[in-house]
């Protein structure tokens, strides 16, 4: 998809999947906090925002028509959700409304950007290559910022033994949302260099626990980014430099699990 450019097939599905489902939650997330973008956010703002039902209900049937339905608005007739598209739009809402009751026990809180691309270059065997992603929110609370990444699927752990064991080739169960959470952390480090940034991660399967965490662990110890930066950019470097030499080779994974989801699963023939 990135590096050679082969687009995913936009199709019309007749199920919703677990990537379908997450750009419909992120998508309306984006839109109902947009607003607060620049702004502190009290606890207030967010009680009036869960109060306001027609709204939440308007923008997840709005993301479920250009996701699911691949239409754009302004529609031509009115979305009428039924059988699979309204029970999605129920499972979305019941956790949307979760998030923002996390987002009310951790608020005042300033939003600095939503779904906003953050990234840096790095050389790697002579090449200046791209490093980052797009972060689905970054806010601050006294004077901390937090790159905080929404999953809708499984997240087994928010706890890593070390930065190296994040970065282990081909693992059965990679300690990927915490890699992808810290490569975020990194792209943002060149626009504010003096500030603590803390990875986080909300995982929508975990939110209704009584003590939802969001924070990443490595060592057992909650961080911020800085006290793992030497390391984590040393283990990118080596990382990066195996991925780009013309002389490593590739093989297909031996976990064919990973290639359920795979849009691309028909080239290799893996699955």
């Amino acid at each position: 998809h990135y590096v050679v450019r082969l687009p995913e097939p936009d199709e019309l599905k007749e199920e919703i999947d677990g990537v379908l489902f997450g750009n419909i939650f992120h998508d309306s997330m984006e839109e109902l906090y947009k607003g607060f973008v620049g702004k502190v956010i009290e606890r207030s703002d967010l009680e009036q925002l869960s109060k306001n039902r027609m709204l939440i209900d308007n923008e997840i049937t709005k993301q479920i028509a250009r996701h699911y339905f691949k239409q754009e608005p302004p529609f031509k007739k009115a979305i009428v959700l039924e059988g699979k598209s309204l029970l999605i739009s129920e499972n979305i809402k019941t956790y949307l409304f979760q998030l923002i009751r996390q987002d009310m026990d951790y608020a005042p809180f300033k939003v600095l950007s939503l779904e906003q691309s953050y990234k840096r270059q790095f050389e790697v065997n002579g090449q200046q290559l791209w490093v980052g992603g797009k972060i689905d929110r970054v806010d601050e609370k006294d004077g901390r910022i937090r790159v905080l990444d929404y999953k809708t699927g499984n997240v087994n752990t928010l706890s890593a033994k070390s930065v190296e064991d994040l970065f282990e080739r081909d693992a059965k169960d990679p300690k990927k949302e915490i890699l992808q959470a810290l490569i975020y952390c990194w792209g943002l480090t060149e626009q504010m260099p003096e500030k603590d940034i803390q990875p986080g991660i909300y995982s929508l399967r975990k939110l209704f626990e009584s003590k939802f965490k969001w924070e990443i662990e490595i060592n057992r110890r909650q961080i911020v980014f800085r006290d793992v930066e030497p390391e984590f950019e040393e283990e990118l470097q080596k990382l990066l430099a195996e991925i780009y030499h013309e002389e490593t080779g590739f093989r297909q994974t031996e976990f064919t699990d990973k290639c359920k989801y795979c849009p691309y699963s028909g080239i290799c023939r893996r699955y």
